[in-house]
């Protein structure tokens, strides 16, 4: 045999086809995936950049919006005052206020600063200073991109941005700053003043930061005219290079190539302000997210294809096992069969199928012969739901030829009148069965041995047939021929169902019909939907006020318990029906009774219960009841008394034995009876009326007293023997107690005792 051939096909094809479907697969989603994601971190980082320019924005409105609202009426009187009383420190203490304000609105990084055109003095937050001086605040030799500052300041007709890069000594190391000018008054041909808002890039660059991160990139916000406010480079740019970035037109993610290296170019500008920004990052670092994400996914395929060549060579060994199992069991066979030969296990088997098909063709003879007991045998499981071996009821079936191919299944119980000629009867029922033929409906018949009767499984494709019940119709059927033999017949008809688990219910519906209506409406057909019901089939009492009763009857609760009995009473009134229904709830409450004297371990007494047997109406019962309600509750109570008493012999019997222990404390008293502390300490006080420690003590004191007097031993050794351990503290005790020590104790009372 070719074993090791056939292994090797198996392992081949589920090796190809996992390999193909993985690669597949993993083709796909690499690609859709680094494809969307892509897309996605364009997106993201262009969404960044946007966002971080609307900040600006809003920093830039926020500066027009304070210097529209310095510009009023009081700058023009302000700069008269000033030029009029330019040595007065309350206009400059005024200024001051007014820009401490704004600053309010404004980061730490950003200072706030009013000049008055052709003045010399700069008016900050924190008062008036020279420009001289001012201009050595934000660092000597300051390089401004475009003009000085102070010609700006006087010259500026129109907001106007600049760019101050400081250089030259330690003032190099400071943050540059970003002069943001405003004439005052805002929008005037002829302003009276410039105010300037300076700040620093590391204010520009903590917006930044905080919308798109930190990362290598280089960032540049330029003004509507193009002019660099903020500059922030990781990978340096020559002259050239810059400027191509500065002058590029149009908005969003554009690829390009700078210094030999790939970069991506985003590029936002506002509707509002007219400022863009211009962000360059390389490519590697723009789509860093996505490297980790690209070789997460081959890492993934990698490990899929490793784990598909051992599922395959494990799905190959698993299939081919029982191949070779059944080829060589196949090739054993019994003596008497005929020798099997071949190239590989499945030539063996084909041999052995062929042999068994046809061993399987004269048994179906041999069965054949035997048809009329299977088809009881399998019919009456049915019935009686005994279909939980499928594997064993779909051969019997099989055997028997029954077969369910339509969807509805229905159980039709025939019983015949009359007592005489039953058997030939129910004959003619079984043969009437065979003989009714209707298109879609397949009937099964056997006979109910011990009941006289004869059950038809059918079965129908359609649940009405011309808008009647198809179960109706095919007892119809049944009893027009059966009347045609001269025998009458009442059919009871279950409910309707898809499953063959269900046949069971329908069979138990239809020998309800039968036994409590049709068997008395001789010739009648009716189904266990029809069946008239003029009364509550469930009479049962609320099991909250059934355990109420029991728990008020254990507490010895009298007012709780007689509750409960009158919302039982008044339950048991409710019900429809005979006086034998109320009976029966009566019953049930009696029931209740007895199960609660039951828990009492029998100690309380109950044959006066018996009463509740005989009573005529339902009040009698309700005044008997309750008279038993209240002696139940007296014996409980009685009861509960008698346990708490021997509960207190017990525990002051455990002390009085134990009291010369000096490790005898509360919380191992209470521990031993499984109680609390707290609970044995006021159950220990109610009992004795003393608290547990007052009780302790006077049984140690009696004993040393007794010891005292009639014994000689040293008074440290009966102090220990009683439970104490500080012999000093027990004297200052005792003396306080008695108002002498212990030796002036056992010198009187011996004296006592020998005279």
């Amino acid at each position: 045999m070719r074993r090791k051939s056939l292994f090797v096909r198996y392992f081949l094809s589920y090796l190809g086809i996992i390999i193909i479907s993985v690669t597949t697969f993993g083709m796909l989603f690499y690609y859709f995936n680094i494809i969307s994601m892509n897309a996605e971190v364009k997106s993201n980082q262009f969404s960044s950049v946007s966002q971080s320019l609307n900040r600006v924005d809003y920093m830039l409105e926020s500066m027009s919006n304070i210097a529209y609202h310095f510009s009023s009426n009081e700058v023009d009187s302000g700069y008269d005052q000033y030029l009029e009383q330019r040595d007065n420190g309350v206009f400059a203490d005024l200024m001051a206020q007014r820009l401490s304000s704004y600053m309010q609105n404004m980061t730490e990084d950003i200072q706030i600063l009013l000049y008055f055109r052709g003045d010399t003095d700069i008016y900050l937050h924190d008062g008036k200073y020279r420009y001289i001086d001012f201009e050595e605040h934000i660092g000597k030799n300051a390089d401004l991109t475009i003009s000085g500052l102070f010609s700006t300041l006087n010259s500026s007709v129109h907001s106007k941005a600049l760019r101050i890069i400081k250089g030259g000594g330690d003032s190099s190391q400071e943050d540059p700053l970003a002069a943001f000018i405003y004439p005052v008054p805002y929008m005037s041909l002829v302003p009276e003043a410039s105010l300037a808002f300076l700040v620093t890039e590391r204010e520009f660059t903590s917006i930044f930061n905080n919308y798109y991160g930190e990362g290598q990139r280089n960032t540049y916000l330029l003004d509507h005219n193009l002019n660099m406010v903020y500059q922030s480079e990781s990978l340096p740019l020559d002259d050239q290079e810059l400027a191509k970035l500065v002058g590029m037109k149009g908005v969003g993610t554009f690829e390009d190539t700078l210094q030999g290296k790939p970069v991506l170019v985003m590029r936002a500008l506002s509707e509002h302000s007219g400022y863009s920004l211009v962000v360059l990052m390389e490519e590697g670092n723009f789509y860093s997210k996505v490297g980790l994400m690209r070789r997460v996914i081959i890492a993934c395929v990698s490990i899929i294809t490793v784990l598909s060549v051992l599922w395959a060579l494990i799905m190959a060994v698993r299939n081919y096992r029982p191949i070779r199992e059944l080829a060589r069991s196949s090739a054993g066979g019994d003596a008497e069969d005929e020798p099997l030969s071949g190239d590989n296990e499945l030539e063996i088997i084909q041999q052995r199928i062929d042999t068994a098909h046809r061993k399987n063709h004269e048994l179906g003879k041999l069965i054949d012969l035997q048809r009329p007991y299977v088809v009881f045998t399998c019919l009456s499981n049915i019935l009686r739901g005994k279909v939980d071996d499928r594997q064993e009821l779909q051969f019997q079936m099989q055997c028997a030829s029954i077969d369910f191919p339509q969807r509805y299944l229905q159980v039709l119980l025939a019983a015949p009148a009359g007592r005489e000629s039953i058997s030939e009867k129910i004959q003619l029922i079984l043969s009437a069965c065979e003989e009714i033929a209707v298109d879609g409906c397949v009937l099964y018949g056997t006979e109910i041995l011990l009941e006289k009767q004869v059950a038809v499984i059918a079965n129908y494709r359609e649940k009405t047939i011309e808008g009647r019940a198809t179960g109706v119709v095919l007892a119809e059927l049944l009893q027009q021929a059966m009347q045609q033999q001269g025998v009458e017949i009442s059919v009871g008809i279950g409910s309707a169902c898809t499953r063959l688990e269900d046949v069971h219910t329908s069979y138990v519906e239809a020998a309800v019909v039968i036994g409590e209506y049709v068997a008395s409406h001789s010739g009648s057909i009716m189904r266990f939907e029809e069946i008239p019901v003029t009364h509550s089939l469930d009479y049962s009492l609320s099991l909250v006020n059934q355990s109420l009763l029991m728990q008020s009857l254990k507490q010895g609760d009298r007012t709780a318990a007689q509750l409960a009995l009158d919302r039982l009473v008044a339950e048991a009134a409710k019900a429809e029906g005979s006086f034998l229904i109320t009976q029966y709830l009566c019953f049930d409450i009696a029931n209740t009774l007895l199960r609660t004297i039951g828990q009492a371990n029998g100690e309380v007494q109950y044959a006066d219960l018996h009463s509740l047997r005989d009573f005529h109406t339902l009040e009698e019962f309700h005044q008997q009841a309750a008279k038993i309600v209240q002696s139940i509750c007296d014996q409980f109570d009685s009861f509960a008394s008698r346990k708490s008493s021997q509960l207190s012999a017990d525990v002051i019997d455990y002390v009085s034995r134990n009291y010369r222990s000096n490790s005898l404390s509360l919380e191992g008293v209470a521990a031993h009876f499984e109680f609390s502390a707290s609970h044995l300490s006021r159950f220990f006080k109610q009992a004795t009326g003393r608290t547990f420690s007052q009780y302790i003590t006077q049984l140690r004191m009696a004993y040393i007293k007794q010891q005292l007097t009639e014994s000689d031993r040293q008074i440290k050794e009966i102090v220990t023997e009683a439970g104490y351990i500080d012999v000093a503290s027990f004297v200052r005790k005792f003396k306080n107690a008695e108002g002498i020590t212990p030796s002036q104790y056992r010198q009187i009372t011996q004296q006592r005792s020998h005279k």
